[in-house]
């Protein structure tokens, strides 16, 4: 897995892409890959953030009954 970008690059990535700049020329002004660049977008626009929201479930499991 890997490291999340700092709260900056993204910010600079949301503005570029709000602008209708091309994912290569922010993926070279930034010094990215053009696929991290993508992959954020997709984010946005599934999910309405640069990342995932976490799909792990904590807790015990709903079999388990309390009598």
């Amino acid at each position: 897995m890997g490291r999340r970008l700092p709260i900056e690059v993204i910010n600079q990535i949301k503005l570029r892409l709000d602008f209708d700049e091309y994912v290569p020329d922010i993926a070279v002004a930034l010094g990215l890959s053009k696929t991290t660049v993508y992959k954020l977008q997709l984010n946005w626009d599934l999910w309405g953030r640069p990342y995932a929201p976490p799909s792990v479930k904590l807790g015990r499991p709903g079999l388990l009954l309390e009598y």
